[in-house]
């Protein structure tokens, strides 16, 4: 998918405790998606504290702002 320039998910802060590595980091590989522009994040944080949500959402703008395209981030 290097092509791709839209992204759209559904992302559960909870399941990304499972996930995530020993420092609680979690990479989602947008860099792999070198013609990204633009992610839509559809974001569910039922059952997650609020710090926890914090982090994802920081996690997630850093991200887009070191991926080479800087791509738009929407949370819906």
């Amino acid at each position: 998918m290097p092509r791709l320039a839209i992204l759209h998910f559904l992302f559960h802060v909870r399941e990304t405790r499972d996930i995530a590595g020993i420092d609680g980091a979690f990479n989602l590989g947008l860099g792999n998606l070198p013609s990204l522009q633009h992610v839509f994040i559809q974001f569910k944080s039922g059952g997650a504290s609020e710090e926890e949500v914090e982090k994802v959402k920081a996690a997630l703008s850093h991200a887009a702002e070191i991926h080479p395209n800087h791509p738009t981030l929407g949370i819906l």
